[in-house]
């Protein structure tokens, strides 16, 4: 027996999960956390500039079609009232919204990245271009300070 918030008693009902189930959700897990450490490692890096904002309103967007497309039952329709006992469905939506989204997420900015000529001569290009840039305006500087 368990106890819900409003302090009724509800029968634990036991789930009997299949191997591959277990398998495909332990992989989902282990992914989800090596995204959320990579996620995290480049967060500042790349998140609070340009992509921040883009990022919130695609999350802000997404979120509410994902979980009443999967039958999210908010204390609004369940009248003032937390609803503990969420279907498999809703638990999921937040599954995909926590995991899944910025999963593919990272995995498109990985593939942007991959697919970024800075290297070899163009980089070097860039990085003399940079040093040039560098220079001029150290001039303009010390012309400024005289």
């Amino acid at each position: 027996m368990a106890f819900s918030l409003q302090g009724k008693v509800v029968p634990h009902r036991a789930v009997k999960l299949s191997l591959g189930y277990k398998v495909i959700w332990g992989l989902a897990g282990f992914g989800t956390s090596i995204i959320s450490g990579v996620y995290g490692a480049l967060l500042p890096i790349f998140y609070q500039d340009y992509l921040g904002l883009a990022a919130r309103w695609i999350a802000v967007a997404l979120s509410p079609f994902i979980l009443e497309g999967t039958h999210f039952i908010t204390r609004e329709q369940n009248n003032g009232q937390i609803f503990l006992d969420q279907p498999v469905s809703a638990t999921n939506g937040i599954r995909v919204i926590a995991g899944l989204v910025p999963g593919i997420a990272m995995l498109l900015g990985a593939l942007i990245l991959v697919w970024y000529p800075l290297r070899g001569k163009k980089l070097e290009k860039v990085q003399q271009k940079v040093l040039e840039l560098h220079a001029q305006k150290h001039s303009l500087l010390k012309e400024q300070e005289s």
